[in-house]
């Protein structure tokens, strides 16, 4: 497993875009709100490599599009992302909700399953 040196950013959607199309591919949505902040996580170039995407709801925040791209996969940069957000939102004692395809990379994170759409995702959420 290669090792990276990369740190986590707060980024624009105008940052964010250039992945949507690749990521709506793969069944992860990028799409924006005004309520959603983004993240990247970045080189020492300062390329994006990978986004996410943390969206304010009533109960709390929702977790938005990890995203990394296909060449930085299996180094731990969108598990890197997602703890990011976590810690943002056990920071402020909130619930913090995920819609996903892969219900396994958040269940290994502690959140729990409570419902499913009806386009498949498995919704859960992690208590503060």
């Amino acid at each position: 497993q290669r090792r990276l040196k990369v740190r986590i950013k707060s980024v624009n959607y105008e940052e964010v875009y250039p992945f949507y199309s690749k990521a709506a591919k793969e069944r992860v949505s990028l799409k924006t709100s005004k309520e959603t902040w983004w993240y990247g996580i970045v080189n020492d170039n300062n390329e994006i490599l990978g986004v996410a995407g943390l969206l304010k709801v009533k109960i709390g925040y929702r977790i938005k599009g990890v995203y990394v791209l296909p060449d930085y996969r299996n180094m731990g940069l969108g598990g890197q992302l997602t703890e990011h957000l976590i810690q943002f939102c056990e920071n402020r004692f909130s619930l913090i909700e995920a819609f996903a395809y892969n219900p396994k990379y958040y269940e290994k994170r502690g959140f729990n399953r409570y419902g499913s759409l009806p386009n498949g995702a498995v919704k859960l959420r992690k208590k503060p």
